[in-house]
C-alpha cells in the first residue's frame, strides 16, 4: 500500500490532505479506488460536472485537470469523514482563535466569535 501511494504521488501528483488526521488510510484509498473504478468518478469534481463512461476516460480527465486531490470544499469532504477524525483540533481551534465550535451532525459545523 505504501509503494502504491508513492507511486501515486510521485508519477501522479495525487495528494491527500490532513494526513495528521487521517486514522484509516487502508480504507480511504479502497473508497477512492472504488469512485475512480467502478463509479468512474472524478475524486475532484465529483459528480458535479460530468459523467464518465470508462476508467480511461475518469483517468484521463483527472490528469488532464489537475484532478489527483480529493475535494476538500463542504459538502464533498463529508463523505470522508469515516476515514478522518479532526476531534484534536478542535481545542487548539478554539485557543488559539477564540472560537466555539459547534458540531452539527457529522463534520458539519459552524463558528460563533466569542
Amino acid at each position: 500500500m505504501e509503494r502504491n501511494l508513492e507511486h501515486m504521488t510521485r508519477a501522479h501528483s495525487f495528494y491527500l490532505p490532513d494526513t495528521e488526521y487521517l486514522t484509516d488510510l487502508a480504507g480511504l484509498l479502497t473508497f477512492l479506488g472504488i469512485k475512480i473504478g467502478v463509479e468512474y468518478e472524478c475524486i475532484k469534481c465529483g459528480n458535479d460536472e460530468k459523467q464518465f463512461r470508462s476508467l480511461e476516460a475518469v483517468q484521463k480527465h483527472m490528469a488532464d485537470k489537475g484532478h489527483s486531490i480529493i475535494n476538500t470544499e463542504h459538502p464533498h469532504y463529508l463523505q470522508y469523514s469515516d476515514y478522518y477524525d479532526f476531534s484534536s483540533s478542535y481545542l487548539t481551534l478554539w485557543r488559539e482563535r477564540s472560537w466555539i465550535l459547534i458540531l452539527i451532525l457529522n463534520f458539519g459545523w459552524m463558528k460563533i466569535c466569542v
